[in-house]
């Protein structure tokens, strides 16, 4: 599609006032207990898609999509726990965000390191694994000295040193000799039908998995980030609502109307015109209970059209008028609508004629 260049001559723009307009700041309120509460949810938020994640990479696991999910998750549950408890600081929120995703992806490693460690101890025992365990980690001393040791000992060391593989499996401990192990493994890509895959050997192994913690971490990061920037009414301590209106003409030069404050009506398209790339949409972000008592948080974006037509909004600005500006913000943003002043004044209207005829109800049952 084309970007529309002729002007609509049938719209007339009507001023509405000029205000006073500052950039956007975000709140950045928080308390000590919320900030406490968002950590503990994202710890056990962390745990959860941790031990979920192993369970299903026992089957499959696909590269980049399931960190993604993973990130996602991580985010989504952080976002909510934002709104639940009101905090508006984006960088302590995108920080705990990150550390969820690093602990959920830790957690999900160490479930493999306890799963590893019971299938030793089902395939020869809890007591035989941990006596291996001790001859494998002292072997050297042992074998020094392997005249003077027990029958099993001594056998147990002879058998160790001929069986390499089973000697370094039986020298894993620790959480960290047990990642040391899988990496010098390394991870296997899934190849073709009838192919073997590629191994990404101990080097690449690591790479790969700082990439899924990146992957995993980022997502989450900027998912928490932004709904902590997300608007906030301090008056009465709830979020804002979000409202978007347009698209508008892009032959209006609008960024530049609202950032001076001049408001004035805007050339909404009709219903039957499509939307072009350059058309302008705006958020207006206003709080449901204190209304045109409290400023409004006006978003200013662009569209953009994909190469299959889809459509996505790149913000351009963000800007906050004072509560004076609430009407004609709206009436600007719905130049084709009824003014939003006409729309309450008949509902008044309304409200008093119901009050009226139930009182002459009430005088006629008097009587």
């Amino acid at each position: 599609m084309s970007e529309s260049t002729a002007v609509d001559s049938s719209f007339v723009s009507k001023p509405l006032g000029t205000f006073e307009v500052h950039k956007y700041q975000v709140d950045g309120g928080m308390s000590f207990g919320s900030l406490m509460q968002l950590c503990g949810g994202l710890g056990f938020t962390g745990i959860i898609l941790g031990v979920i994640a192993h369970f299903v990479g026992q089957f499959f696991w696909f590269i980049i999509i399931f960190p993604a999910l993973i990130g996602l998750g991580v985010g989504l549950v952080g976002s909510g726990l934002i709104k639940k408890f009101r905090i508006r600081n984006p960088l302590i929120c995108a920080i705990a965000g990150f550390a969820a995703g690093v602990f959920a992806m830790l957690t999900m490693h160490y479930m493999e390191y306890r799963s590893f460690n019971s299938s030793i101890e089902s395939a020869v025992g809890s007591e035989e694994a941990a006596e291996i365990r001790y001859v494998a980690m002292h072997i050297d001393e042992l074998s020094s000295d392997l005249e003077n040791q027990p029958q099993d000992v001594q056998e147990l060391v002879i058998g160790l040193k001929e069986d390499k593989a089973a000697l370094r499996l039986f020298r894993i401990d620790s959480f960290p000799d047990f990642m040391d192990y899988q990496a010098e493994q390394g991870v296997e890509l899934s190849g073709r039908a009838g192919q073997q895959g590629a191994n990404l050997g101990y080097t690449g192994t690591i790479i790969y998995w700082l990439v899924e913690l990146l992957i995993v971490a980022c997502i989450s990061f900027a998912m928490m980030r932004s709904a902590a920037a997300e608007p906030f009414c301090v008056d009465c301590h709830s979020w804002k609502e979000k409202a978007i209106f347009g698209p508008y003409r892009p032959e209006y030069e609008m960024l530049s109307e609202l950032q001076s404050g001049h408001l004035s009506t805007l050339p909404l398209r009709s219903g039957d015109e499509l939307i072009q790339a350059g058309d302008w949409t705006l958020g207006l972000w206003t709080c449901p209970n204190c209304q045109d008592q409290v400023p409004v948080d006006v978003y200013v974006q662009k569209v953009k059209l994909g190469e299959n037509g889809e459509v996505t909004h790149d913000e351009i600005e963000k800007l906050t008028y004072p509560p004076e500006a609430f009407v004609p913000l709206h009436v600007a943003c719905r130049s084709e609508e009824k003014n939003p002043v006409a729309v309450l004044e008949e509902k008044s209207t309304e409200v008093d004629s119901e009050q009226s005829d139930d009182q002459d109800d009430s005088e006629t049952v008097q009587v």
